[in-house]
C-alpha cells in the first residue's frame, strides 16, 4: 500500500465516523444502519446488548439513543437523555497532587 493510499483511507475512515455521528445526532436512522454490512456486529457490553445484521440495528438503535427536548418558561431543557459508558479506565493516576 502507498503512502497515498494509507492517507486516503485515513481521510474515507475520518468521514465514515463523521456521517455516523451526524446520523445519530439527526436521528437518520435509516442511513445510520447503511453505514454498516448487511453482517454487521454491534456490542454494547455495559448494557448487554448486541446487535448482530444491519436488521436489527436499524430496529434497537431508535430505541437505544435519543433525546427529547422540551422548551419551558427558562429555555430547552432535557426530557429524557439516554446515556451510556463509552470508556471506563480504572487504572489508578499516576504522581501526585499538585502544592
Amino acid at each position: 500500500m502507498s503512502d497515498f493510499e494509507a492517507i486516503a483511507d485515513r481521510v474515507e475512515i475520518e468521514a465514515l465516523r463523521g456521517e455516523f455521528t451526524d446520523a445519530v445526532m439527526m436521528h437518520d436512522y435509516d442511513r445510520f444502519a447503511t453505514l454498516f454490512t448487511e453482517d454487521a456486529v454491534v456490542r454494547i457490553p455495559d448494557a448487554n446488548i448486541g446487535f448482530t445484521s444491519r436488521e436489527e440495528l436499524r430496529a434497537g438503535i431508535e430505541r437505544l439513543h435519543h433525546d427529547r427536548y422540551q422548551r419551558t418558561p427558562d429555555g430547552w431543557t432535557f426530557a429524557e437523555r439516554v446515556d451510556e459508558v463509552r470508556y471506563v479506565d480504572s487504572a489508578p493516576l499516576t504522581g501526585s497532587a499538585p502544592g
